[in-house]
């Protein structure tokens, strides 16, 4: 059962907002403000400024820490999808549906090495094409880095067309199809 979301400063997540979230990243990539590691700062307070125009805005502020914060799990989420794709063959994408695909022998190996994998058997990862376009191709650090830039496996999924995202300005028109709000979100 999800859990109900949070009083006082937590923020609440919905997919409108990670839509604006990804409409204004993928506008400050092509205005050259995002680099091999990261974004630059200028970046955040147009976004901060954004979400605190928008109506219907739920729970705590949107700071800059926060924002800074959810793309960081944005990225991580991203980072688990993608490493399904590393070194197996049988999976794909299947984009009208938003859902990562393989038969349910590939899913049980997969799932065996990593047990994050398995929610994605069933739920949908509604961003593949926009964070593919953001940071497919960066790399991390650590020891548990995913390096995207030496090249994708031969069962990744093709390259996305260009995003279909709203601009930052018309995002409040922008009518969804996917659902509104997502439980579980929340920081």
């Amino acid at each position: 059962m999800p859990k109900p979301p949070k009083t006082g400063d937590d923020c609440v997540w919905t997919t409108e907002d990670d839509r604006l979230l990804l409409a204004h990243l993928q506008q400050e990539k092509a205005a050259g403000n995002q680099a091999q590691s990261g974004w630059k700062p200028s970046v955040w307070q147009p976004i901060m400024a954004q979400y605190a125009e928008a109506k219907g805005q739920q729970g705590g502020t949107k700071t800059k820490e926060k924002i800074k914060s959810h793309w960081q799990k944005m990225k991580s989420e991203f980072n688990t999808v993608y490493q399904l794709f590393e070194n197996s063959s049988g999976f794909g994408y299947d984009s009208e549906r938003k859902m990562v695909t393989a038969p349910p022998n590939v899913w049980t190996e997969k799932v065996k090495v990593n047990k994050a994998f398995a929610r994605y058997q069933t739920a949908p990862y509604l961003w593949w094409n926009e964070m593919n376009d953001l940071v497919g191709g960066l790399s991390a650090t650590g020891s548990g880095a995913l390096h995207l830039a030496a090249g994708a496996p031969s069962s990744n999924p093709p390259s996305p067309p260009q995003s279909s995202l709203p601009t930052i300005k018309n995002i409040a028109q922008h009518k969804s199809t996917v659902p509104k709000s997502r439980s579980g979100s929340h920081i």
